[in-house]
């Protein structure tokens, strides 16, 4: 696996993705990775495209029909490490790509009135 050598441990080759998926089909990607932060994402962005490896983003897998031949590239997923975080300020909320929509719980925020005083 010279291509991703150093990252064996959030690469696999050959991962089905059937299981993957809500409607449970489809074949193997050639190669399944699952980085746990930016550092190795970029990592595998960049390698991927030095060597012409088409890129694919997996979700929740909703909404998704595989081939059954399998996918001919790295499907990378983000649905693990700190791509699951989510962080709540005065202003906002922050989801990053891998939080899960379903659980996340919006806090309400203070109004603010034109002056930007709370009412």
């Amino acid at each position: 696996m010279g291509l991703f050598a150093g990252l064996k441990n959030i690469v696999r080759t050959n991962e089905p993705l059937a299981g993957r998926t809500w409607m449970r089909i489809g074949g193997p990607a050639k190669y399944f990775i699952q980085p746990e932060d930016v550092e190795q994402l970029g990592d595998v962005v960049s390698r991927c495209r030095e060597n012409e490896v088409p890129m694919y983003v997996l979700g929740s897998g909703a909404n998704l029909l595989i081939d059954d031949a399998g996918v001919k590239g790295a499907v990378i997923s983000l649905q693990q490490g700190e791509f699951m975080r989510t962080e709540f300020n005065e202003t906002g909320v922050c989801a990053w790509a891998g939080a899960d929509m379903g659980k996340l719980e919006v806090m309400p925020l203070p109004i603010h009135t034109r002056s930007g005083s709370t009412p």
